[in-house]
């Protein structure tokens, strides 16, 4: 009798990277990719008619983010593994999408080498953290890379906004995107610099790359 193929949703909000996914996937017969969304939202039908047993997804994707859907899939589907494959090599990004209860956590750049490797301990019942961030969480445990602690003390749409201030939208472009006033990203803007410690937007984009959340070259 043949064994059972582990069903598997890929979600993340570009289709190239989805495609990529899908060719290293098929490589193992003993996964087999069931549905793909763009986003949590987009996700969230296909979760709940399928009981995928693993789902592996982006972090930031616009409308529902990663974190916020392995909250949803712990709460309507808890047999559902997750796996994050996400463009974050930092640690406050680790921390939090474990938190929100991913079972690994894979840079995308390691992706292509790693994915199979990561998808069949995880479903042997393993946390799984890429190797490629060994040396980044060593520097945190020795106390050299605290930079990014003051970012866990922001809630998750706090850490929101801050990634897309950071990515340079325009706070009527973050109201739209969020389906809240201005006015509210301006307070959000303000508790986000206080908890920081930071008085200028500059400061907070050097902040953002020190931690990984964005490429400061990109800036230049």
């Amino acid at each position: 009798m043949a064994k059972k193929k582990t069903r598997v949703i890929l979600v993340d909000d570009h289709p190239l990277f989805r495609e990529g996914l899908k060719s290293v996937i098929a490589a193992d017969p003993t996964f087999r990719v069931v549905a793909e969304a763009g986003d949590g939202t987009e996700a969230l039908p296909f979760i709940d008619e399928l009981a995928p047993d693993l789902v592996v997804t982006d972090l930031s994707m616009p409308g529902l983010d990663g974190m916020g859907l392995s909250l949803e899939i712990k709460k309507r589907a808890p047999q559902t593994r997750v796996m994050v494959v996400s463009m974050y090599a930092d640690v406050s990004h680790l921390a939090a999408a474990f938190k929100a209860g991913a079972d690994a956590y894979i840079v995308k750049e390691s992706a292509a080498g790693r994915l199979l490797e990561a998808m069949a301990r995880v479903m042997a019942g393993e946390k799984y953290i890429d190797p490629a961030m060994s040396s980044v969480l060593a520097e945190e445990m020795a106390g050299a890379g605290g930079s990014g602690g003051g970012y866990d003390l922001l809630t998750r749409r706090e850490q929101q906004i801050m990634r897309l201030l950071v990515e340079g939208l325009e706070v009527a472009e973050i109201a739209d995107r969020c389906f809240i006033s201005p006015k509210t990203v301006e307070n959000h803007r303000t508790r986000i610099m206080k908890k920081l410690g930071l008085k200028k937007e500059a400061q907070l984009v050097r902040y953002a790359a020190r931690i990984g959340i964005i490429d400061l070259d990109l800036w230049r």
